[in-house]
């Protein structure tokens, strides 16, 4: 991976054969991010992506093991002392222009992943919420 620092961030090039998730969320720890928005494109494949079941509380998640076109990566990341979160979602499309869509834990790089982060200066935290199960942005 290589970085560029701008203005409102960072920019980032994911190569061949990196995994999205766990790039990210070194990336985010080695910088003292505590609070950033991602967007992306790109292509990858082996793709963990989920749905989250509100009547069940919890994931479920398929596994895409072809080649794709990442159509729109977005979300954000919450670093602290105690873990990095990357809240991501994405799209991907494949060579008969199928869409599929979900919660990213993870993918490989095939050709690049160009990533913006927008770094905000304001510390952000999640919480457990008890209503649906999730640790969502406390603010």
């Amino acid at each position: 991976m290589k970085s560029r620092e701008v203005e409102w961030g960072y920019v980032l090039r994911l190569f061949k054969g990196e995994e999205i998730i766990s790039n990210l969320s070194k990336f985010v720890k080695e910088q003292k991010i505590n609070y950033c928005l991602l967007s992306g494109i790109g292509a990858c494949t082996d793709a963990k992506i989920s749905y989250y079941s509100v009547q069940k509380s919890k994931y479920e998640e398929t596994h895409l093991s072809s080649f794709y076109e990442i159509i729109s990566l977005s979300g954000n990341i919450i670093s602290n002392d105690n873990q990095t979160v990357v809240h991501a979602h994405i799209l991907l499309s494949d060579n008969k222009f199928q869409c599929y869509g979900g919660h990213l834990n993870s993918a490989i790089v095939t050709a690049t992943c160009e990533v913006n982060l927008i770094v905000s200066k304001e510390r952000i935290d999640r919480q457990l919420e008890e209503d649906t199960k999730l640790n969502l942005l406390k603010l």
